[in-house]
């Protein structure tokens, strides 16, 4: 997201509405919510959620131990997660651990989380859970809150201190609300 954005020649914080199509992964939730300072709409309607995973790494720098993000369903050995992560940067000098960051059709945990300026958001056709703390804090979001009718599970404090619906739409399959949420 945040390349195809500065491809268009366009400046993340002063986007206030956004559509986006195709895939789209927590790393680009992350972006939203920290780079897009007065980001006030978006709509993931025609967009996919994909997973993310990562690998603690050490190349050498001050930066010492970092995670370093990648779209899409880790690989199941480690030699093919050490084979990217060298693709990404080849002079790495140590791996630590490495792990799923979220999953494919989930709104990440913390997606949205404090985007105070939100005052609108139209999830993606399928969506089968909503993490904790995606939107806590998103205090502005208002409107009708239509949940996807494939989500099965609303966990803790997903939508903490988002009170200006004006109604709430809840999926027949739903089996599981987390407190706060």
């Amino acid at each position: 997201l945040e390349a195809a954005i500065k491809a268009d020649g366009k400046n993340p914080a002063k986007i206030k509405n956004l559509k986006v199509t195709g895939k789209i992964c927590s790393i680009d939730f992350i972006f939203m919510r920290d780079k897009m300072d007065i980001l006030q709409a978006v709509n993931l309607k025609e967009s996919t959620i994909v997973g993310s995973w990562y690998y603690c790494i050490n190349i050498g720098d001050e930066r010492g131990y970092f995670n370093e993000y990648f779209e899409g369903d880790m690989p199941e050995s480690d030699e093919e997660c050490k084979q990217i992560v060298r693709e990404r940067y080849p002079n790495i000098q140590y791996f630590s651990n490495r792990g799923v960051y979220s999953y494919a059709d989930e709104i990440p945990e913390y997606a949205l989380n404090n985007k105070s300026t939100l005052t609108t958001f139209v999830f993606p056709e399928r969506v089968t859970k909503i993490r904790n703390y995606a939107f806590d804090g998103c205090s502005l979001l208002s409107g009708a809150l239509i949940i996807p009718d494939d989500v099965t599970v609303i966990e803790h404090s997903a939508f903490y201190d988002c009170s200006n619906y004006s109604s709430l739409s809840l999926p027949y399959g739903l089996k599981e609300i987390g407190s706060s949420a």
